[in-house]
């Protein structure tokens, strides 16, 4: 976990200080571009009022060159801020306001590009002080187009610097700010992702050690709290399957004991002889069988699920007449119901029904429905079975009016190893292999109950 919070402030910090570096220099390139151009405009107009004044009225009175440079010298007021510089065709400097005139001519660019006709700055450093300057220069012209003198504009940078540079540094100081935030929300941020990631670690390995009972706490309604309510909900579902089948094997050890011993005491009865009344030998006989048969349902319910569990349960398609196996499961069953007192009946409201599909699974799944409806349904009432064709399915309709189930009931009657309340629930298998058995064929199982009320199962398969 310490190498992803690594990783993640690293890259998080590396990006926003790219994106700060990028944006602070935009912004002190912005600021240079400000200051320097505001000096600039300053000795622009300066020379543009210089020009202008000679053109209109220093020309016309044909002045010379000395005379110019001093009536432009001596009327030019800024202070220590700018400096009036007047040169000759050589760039000798010949007059300036500051009052001090070195002895060497100008070559900077300036000069150069404004003897050829067009005004020109230049930004460098002095010389002899090594300060940085900015100066613009043009030329005073006669009135047939020959340039007669240069007048040069020049103004310390130092003051534009100074504010560049105090703009630097709170530009800085933002960004380090800026940093040491994103550096603690960063940290804030990645702390509230990686513990619950470790809380999911963590309860994770206790599940893989059998241990169901820990969740995971969240606190945020997003992606990771999403994640930890699947883990905790999927604990939940394995502590109810746990459970169940904890459940279905005590169930199942009781149900298998009940007739081995039944089918144990009667064999050892029936071993010793000595009976003088033949009907008890038939008596134990027919317990014998009746076990019997129960153990082979439970193991044949067992090998289903075993099959379903593991996918190699297979189906083996035919077309073959539904309303016939109907009929005959009908007829094998109205002996027992006759026996228990309950009615049963069957209606077919349509001829000579077929469908394609396993006719020994769906025969399982009609007589595992209707075996729950007789054992289920107290005497003197009904189970009605119907079989009906529509348009696109086949409708299998089984109900009954016995002892109903609740919603609790109803919400898990399809789960794998549920059992009722009800002391005649079986192994809590019959119902979830029916469910797969009509899922297999394409159709679906419903079912609808109340207690006291009955219950009602259609199967509806798809033609």
């Amino acid at each position: 976990m310490q190498g992803i919070k690594k990783r993640w402030v690293r890259t998080y910090l590396l990006i926003v200080m790219g994106v700060a570096l990028v944006v602070l220099l935009a912004f002190l390139l912005t600021v240079r571009s400000f200051y320097y151009n505001y000096v600039y405009r300053g000795l622009e107009n300066y020379l543009s009022v210089t020009t202008g004044f000679y053109e209109k009225y220093l020309q016309q009175n044909q002045y010379s060159f000395d005379e110019v440079a001093q009536l432009i010298v001596r009327d030019f007021e800024s202070g220590e801020l700018v400096e009036l510089q007047v040169l000759d065709l050589e760039g000798v400097i010949h007059y300036s306001s500051a009052g001090y005139i070195p002895d060497r001519p100008v070559t900077t660019e300036d000069y150069a590009e404004a003897m050829n006709g067009e005004p020109s700055k230049w930004i460098g450093r002095n010389p002899d002080t090594g300060e940085r300057l900015m100066a613009i220069t043009g030329t005073i012209r006669e009135e047939e187009g020959s340039a007669i003198a240069a007048i040069r504009y020049v103004s310390s940078l130092t003051y534009a610097d100074a504010m560049i540079y105090r703009a630097g540094v709170y530009s800085l100081f933002a960004v380090v700010v800026i940093l040491i935030l994103m550096l603690i929300t960063s940290e804030s941020f990645s702390r509230s992702i990686l513990t619950p990631i470790r809380n999911i670690i963590r309860v994770s390995k206790r599940m893989a050690e059998g241990d169901l009972s820990e969740r995971i706490p969240y606190h945020y309604k997003d992606e990771i709290g999403e994640l930890c309510e699947t883990i905790n909900y999927m604990a939940d579902q394995l502590q109810k399957s746990e459970a169940m089948k904890n459940e279905f094997i005590s169930s199942i050890s009781h149900e298998i004991r009940t007739p081995l011993t039944a089918i144990t005491g009667w064999g050892e009865t029936i071993l010793t002889g000595g009976f003088e009344d033949m009907s008890q030998v038939e008596r134990g006989l027919n317990v014998i069988m009746r076990e019997t048969d129960r153990l082979s349902a439970m193991v044949t319910e067992l090998l289903d699920f075993s099959r379903i569990e593991s996918g190699r349960f297979t189906l083996y398609l035919e077309v073959f007449r539904l309303d016939q196996e109907l009929v005959e499961i009908i007829d094998m069953y109205k002996p027992r119901a006759e026996k228990e007192g309950v009615q049963l009946s069957f209606s077919l409201k349509s001829d000579e029904v077929y469908l394609e599909g396993d006719s020994n699974r769906l025969r399982q799944v009609v007589i595992n429905l209707l075996d729950n409806a007789i054992k289920f349904t107290p005497p003197d009432k009904r189970v009605e079975v119907s079989l009906e064709e529509l348009s696109e399915e086949i409708v299998i309709t089984i109900s009954d009016q016995g002892i109903g189930m609740n919603k609790e009931e109803l919400r898990h009657a399809k789960d794998k190893f549920y059992k009722g309340a009800s002391k005649k629930s079986g192994s809590g298998l019959g119902l979830a292999i029916c469910d797969e058995i009509v899922e297999l064929h394409g159709g679906k199982m419903t079912l609808e109950s109340a207690p006291g009320k009955g219950t009602t199962v259609k199967v509806r398969l798809r033609r």
